[in-house]
């Protein structure tokens, strides 16, 4: 399963309208078709977010290749015309991708692997392709523990400011200060 999104996309609605944003979603829709293979199915979940289900894989890196052309015919340049001034569209996408090789992982757990994969390629600078593994579930895991013990420790008042100084030491004067919180 491949999981895609628009990086940047609510600056294409909140600039040029959202006509113009759905209309460069139809526009990339039909580029999508063009580089799918014919069992492969297409969706759009909302927004900008797209999956691709890709069946029968004989290897790995066949989904690697199918997500490049993916980001390769999306990436193009694309042009809007409103109101007869043509406005030239970057899109960028990030593509998550989570496998099932044994068929055990439900539809469902598919769809969350290759979105957190998804997530994670856009973290990175280049925002291209990542591919699940247990690292990412890792460290969603470990970012969702410090939360909650963050918010237990908001909730009992254990969390204590300090304020450190900040000191030129050339003209001997605090400049400021920084904001510390201890457990």
């Amino acid at each position: 399963m491949l999981f895609g999104d628009l990086n940047r996309f609510k600056e294409v609605n909140d600039t040029y309208g959202h006509q113009v944003g759905d209309q460069l979603l139809i526009a990339l829709a039909q580029r999508m078709q063009q580089v799918i293979r014919a069992d492969d199915v297409l969706a759009r979940l909302g927004g900008d977010e797209f999956v691709l289900l890709c069946t029968e894989l004989d290897h790995p890196d066949e989904a690697l290749r199918i997500a490049e052309r993916l980001r390769q015919v999306v990436g193009r340049a694309w042009t809007a015309d409103t109101n007869g001034n043509p406005i030239e569209i970057h899109p960028d996408p990030s593509i998550g991708i989570a496998f099932s090789e044994h068929g055990l992982e439900s539809p469902d757990q598919l769809l969350h692997d290759a979105d957190l994969a998804m997530y994670e390629a856009k973290g990175r600078p280049d925002r291209q392709i990542v591919v699940h593994d247990s690292a990412i579930s890792s460290q969603l895991n470990w970012r969702n523990a410090i939360r909650q013990c963050l918010q237990a420790a908001l909730k009992s008042q254990r969390l204590t400011m300090h304020f450190q100084p900040w000191v030129s030491l050339e003209h001997a004067e605090v400049l400021g200060y920084e904001a510390l919180v201890r457990l």
